[in-house]
């Protein structure tokens, strides 16, 4: 149970800091620049690995955590694909993975939670460009598989 409080409040903190952020312009008319992905990447893949991390906690066998860190890769491997020359909203980032994920409440909260992390960045900073969707999203897919890395004994 400790390591779900720890898991707890990382994601709070993460989720916070995410949301901490300030658009800055630079220069003016069509020239002016309204923030970086960069400013934003650095809390997405921690919250997504925070969030996977929490369904991974709630497993009451270790084979459940087996099928668990399975479905959480499947849905690394449908968030991957929605990079691919797209900028999906954040509600379409979440009925992909819907598909995978189980109905079930803990997996509805993970899904929440990355919905929340992807829109913060859909907001203030990918405005439909195609780069940053892709770097967004590769993030979200990386937070995923390292959460199942001590599962899956992958990096």
């Amino acid at each position: 149970m400790n390591k779900l409080v720890t898991y707890a409040l990382t994601l709070a903190a993460v989720v916070t800091l995410t949301g901490c952020g300030t658009v800055e312009s630079t220069g003016t008319g069509q020239g002016a620049v309204a923030g970086t992905v960069d400013k934003v990447t650095p809390y997405i893949r921690p919250a997504t690995t925070a969030a996977c991390s929490l369904v991974l906690a709630l497993a009451v066998s270790p084979a459940d955590r087996v099928d668990k860190a399975a479905i959480i890769n499947k849905l690394a491997t449908v968030v991957q694909s929605l990079a691919a020359g797209s900028t999906p909203t954040p509600s379409a980032l979440a009925a992909a993975i819907e598909v995978v994920a189980p109905n079930k409440g803990h997996w509805a909260r993970m899904i929440v939670t990355i919905k929340a992390v992807y829109a913060q960045a859909y907001d203030q900073y990918i405005k439909g460009d195609v780069k940053k969707a892709a770097t967004v999203l590769h993030e979200i897919a990386a937070g995923a598989v390292d959460a199942t890395s001590d599962v899956t004994g992958t990096n």
